[in-house]
C-alpha cells in the first residue's frame, strides 16, 4: 500500500463494497441506525470500524440536520472565572457525543452578534456566558438558534444564574463584622448586566445593615 493510498480517507463507497450493500443503505446505517435492519446495521458499523473510517461532520449535518455542536461564546477567555465553565460545559458536551466550539468575543456586543450570526447552521445551538446583547438581541437569536444564556436573565430564554444577591450579602456582612461602615465599589463595564445586578444588590443589603456605599467606575474586567 503507497503513502497516497494510507493518507486517502475512507469513505462510505468503500464500507459498501466491503460489506457488499449500497452506499445509500451504509449512510442510513452510520446516521440513521434505526432505519436499518439490526444485522446490517451491526456488518456496516463493523467494516467502519475496521476500515478507519471518519464521519465527514459537514456532510452528516446536511443529511441529518444535526451537527452534534455547541458554541460556547465567552466575553472574555483570559479571565479565570471562565475557566470551569468551559471545562464544565466541554465534559457534558463529550460526555453526550458532542463537540464544543469555543469562541472569544473579547467583551464586544458586535463580536458576539456576528459569531452567532455566523454558527448558524454550523451548531445546533449556542452558550452565552455573561452576553452584552441587549434581551431583545438575544430573544430574537433565540428563535433561530436554541440558546442558553449564563448570568443573563432574557424572557422566554433558558437561564442559568449565580446567587449574586447572596453573595454580595454575606460579603458586606462579612465587612460589617469587622467593623467597616464605609464600602466602595469597583464596577465592570457598563455593558455588564451582572455588574448591575451586583450593585443593585449591594445598594439594598447596605441599606437595610445602615452602612455607606460609594461606586468606581466603570472598569474593564480584571
Amino acid at each position: 500500500m503507497t503513502d497516497t493510498d494510507t493518507a486517502r480517507r475512507v469513505t462510505i463507497r468503500d464500507i459498501a463494497d466491503a460489506t457488499g450493500v449500497a452506499p445509500s443503505t451504509v449512510s442510513r446505517a452510520l446516521s440513521l441506525p434505526d432505519r436499518v435492519n439490526q444485522a446490517t446495521q451491526q456488518r456496516i458499523q463493523q467494516a467502519a470500524r475496521e476500515l478507519g473510517y471518519v464521519p465527514n461532520s459537514q456532510a452528516r449535518a446536511l443529511t441529518s440536520g444535526r451537527t452534534r455542536a455547541v458554541a460556547v461564546l465567552v466575553s472574555d477567555i483570559t479571565n479565570p472565572f471562565y475557566f470551569d465553565v468551559i471545562r464544565g460545559t466541554q465534559h457534558q458536551l463529550a460526555g453526550a457525543g458532542w463537540t464544543q466550539l469555543l469562541v472569544d468575543t473579547e467583551e464586544s456586543a458586535d463580536a458576539e452578534m456576528a459569531a452567532l450570526s455566523a454558527i448558524a447552521g454550523k451548531a445546533d445551538g449556542a452558550v452565552l456566558t455573561a452576553s452584552r446583547l441587549s434581551d431583545a438581541q438575544i430573544a430574537r437569536f433565540a428563535e433561530r438558534t436554541p440558546l442558553v444564556v449564563v448570568n443573563r436573565r432574557p424572557a422566554g430564554v433558558p437561564s442559568v444564574l449565580i446567587d449574586t444577591p447572596g453573595g454580595v450579602e454575606q460579603a458586606v456582612q462579612h465587612l460589617v463584622s469587622l467593623g467597616h461602615r464605609d464600602i466602595l465599589y469597583v464596577a465592570g463595564p457598563d455593558s455588564s448586566w451582572s455588574n448591575e445586578r451586583r450593585w443593585k444588590a449591594l445598594v439594598r443589603v447596605a441599606k437595610r445593615l445602615g452602612v455607606r456605599v460609594g461606586r468606581a467606575g466603570p472598569h474593564a474586567p480584571f
